[in-house]
């Protein structure tokens, strides 16, 4: 199962995790007592904090394996085709910015002289008045340039990381790029990227990087390995994660001899990349995967706009749509609030009040949702600045998250832990403006303040 907790306390969302890793311990009678607990993390800043709080609140961290999502995504690969060759990611960021040093260096077997700029055969003049510099002394008068090699290795590094980034966050165009045969082609997608994004630019500033992923990325590549790369393995789980019943997923888990956790937790990935997201949601089909979501606004926010563009073009029936669907309408999809007495059994406090269960609980449904007028509506959905201009990559995960949630293929569970913030106000001051920031997000309001 596929289960979703949102808050927006970092700190209840360990404790959240540290009660379900006792739980699944107390429930696994025999089971090897240094099993570790695999947690998937965004950073190694993000696993330093979580083992500390981890710590912190148990006294000792022990037995938690973190890793980083592709890292975790390679191994599951591993396990699912042993006999598929090679046995590394050839399309990482390292192996790329080689393909390139090589390629600025030493130029191409076929046409050498395409990045030096004193040639006429040069193809690719922004990389040329990059690399190349004008010569001192002597070669001043002739004009000539010669290669600047560190500037090389810069430019190789920074396109590997671009690269690395489309090959996660823009498939579409590797797919395309892999596909062209010659300038026609090449051509034809700058249209429909135009055409796609309603904007119009300079062809040459794209043309460029499309030619080099295909004539030297690609092409230095031997024949076994092209091809190879996030996009291949990624949709040969799906196909399997999708395709397969439990037994027979475990089954060929268990000939390969991995040993896959039963429970996984997901924490400090606010903005996730849509392969990942969907690696983890089709593989909570056979395990537990626990998403632990840093989410700032307890509303639906993944169709917030910015002031005057309108919500969905104006569409106010699309809006309410989404909003029923996200709050417990489709059949895949369970929502529930966690309630102040079983906050007090998870995180070990008693500090909670009678007003617990509205500080922690989602909003009221029908109240805060069935019973507004379309204006209300309208008003929520193009709220607070603050989360509008800072909170894309979040926006963009809820969004996925949703969609995900309407797919039969799928089960989603979502669970909501928010707490309001302590604010004390004396007149017209606050004792902490940036807790009343926090609430504004998290209420999706907006405070006024006056100046005093």
């Amino acid at each position: 199962m596929f289960t979703v907790y949102h808050s927006n306390d970092i700190e209840l969302l360990v404790k959240l995790g540290i009660h379900l890793m006792k739980s699944s311990d107390s429930g696994s009678a025999g089971k090897d007592p240094f099993t570790p607990k695999h947690v998937i993390v965004q950073s190694n800043g993000m696993e330093t904090y979580l083992k500390q709080k981890i710590a912190e609140t148990e006294g000792v961290c022990a037995r938690i394996e973190c890793q980083l999502p592709w890292r975790f995504i390679w191994s599951l690969h591993d396990g699912l085709f042993p006999d598929e060759y090679p046995h590394e990611m050839v399309y990482n960021a390292d192996n790329i910015a080689w393909i390139l040093l090589q390629a600025f260096t030493e130029g191409s077997p076929e046409e050498p002289d395409c990045f030096n700029p004193e040639k006429t055969s040069c193809r690719y003049p922004y990389v040329a008045d990059y690399i190349y510099d004008k010569s001192a002394g002597s070669d001043t008068s002739s004009g000539t340039r010669i290669l600047n090699r560190v500037k090389c290795y810069r430019l190789a590094s920074r396109l590997a990381s671009v690269y690395e980034n489309y090959l996660v966050y823009r498939q579409d165009w590797i797919r395309s790029w892999s596909d062209m045969n010659d300038e026609n082609a090449l051509s034809g997608w700058l249209d429909e990227l135009k055409r796609k994004h309603h904007t119009d630019f300079n062809d040459e500033d794209y043309k460029w990087i499309a030619s080099l992923w295909r004539e030297f990325i690609q092409n230095n590549l031997d024949d076994e390995l092209k091809g190879k790369d996030r996009i291949h393995y990624m949709d040969s789980m799906k196909e399997i994660l999708l395709k397969s019943t439990p037994e027979e997923f475990f089954a060929r888990i268990e000939k390969s001899g991995m040993d896959i956790p039963k429970d996984i937790y997901v924490y400090g990935i606010s903005s996730v990349a849509p392969v990942v997201l969907e690696f983890l949601v089709l593989l909570g089909r056979f395990i537990n995967v626990h998403f632990m979501f840093t989410n700032p606004c307890r509303y639906y926010w993944g169709d917030i706009k910015a002031h005057g563009a309108g919500a969905d073009d104006g569409n106010i029936d699309a809006i309410l749509e989404k909003i029923k669907q996200r709050h417990g309408i489709s059949l895949n999809v369970k929502n529930r609030n966690i309630t102040g007495s079983e906050l007090e059994k998870i995180t070990g406090e008693h500090s909670f009040d009678t007003a617990c269960d509205r500080e922690y609980s989602g909003p009221d449904l029908k109240k805060d949702y069935y019973e507004k007028s379309e204006n209300d509506i309208l008003e929520l959905v193009d709220s607070n600045r603050l989360l509008l201009t800072y909170g894309k990559a979040g926006k963009d995960t809820i969004s996925s998250i949703m969609a995900y949630s309407d797919n039969d293929d799928c089960q989603i569970n979502d669970i909501h832990a928010f707490v309001e913030n302590e604010v004390h106000t004396d007149g017209n001051r606050v004792d902490s403006l940036l807790n009343l920031i926090k609430n504004d997000i998290l209420n999706m309001s907006f405070t006024p303040m006056q100046k005093n």
